[in-house]
């Protein structure tokens, strides 16, 4: 395990000490993300319900002052469609991919459209 790894592990394990709980695959997913987003080009795996994005939750995500927590994201948004490698990929009304970016320390630091 390399110290980036570590780092990743170490912080899982706060948020979960902290009253946040994951399933076994969520977390394997999570210790397996790099720091550096890819294209969702790359396969993302699916992850979400199967539920859109509202306009109100959209226009929320446009007025957030970023990093934010992983939890407090998923406590607004719900789970997203996809996740791949640090990057949560929400479907918006008009059915474009919304990403929202995450660090190695698993804050949410930022949005796009891809």
């Amino acid at each position: 395990m390399n110290l980036k790894h570590l780092a990743i592990a170490m912080a899982l394990s706060t948020v979960t000490l902290i009253g946040f709980a994951c399933t076994r695959a969520e977390l394997k997913t999570f210790l397996n993300t790099e720091s550096e987003p890819e294209a969702m080009g790359a396969s993302p795996e699916p992850w979400g319900t199967g539920n859109m994005l509202s306009q109100d939750q959209v226009n929320v995500m446009g007025g957030l002052a970023w990093p934010q927590e992983y939890r407090d994201m998923i406590g607004t948004f719900g789970y997203p469609e996809k996740r791949n490698h640090g990057v949560d990929y929400y479907l918006s009304p008009e059915g474009k991919w919304i990403a929202v970016y995450y660090n190695s320390a698993g804050q949410a630091t930022g949005y796009g459209y891809e």
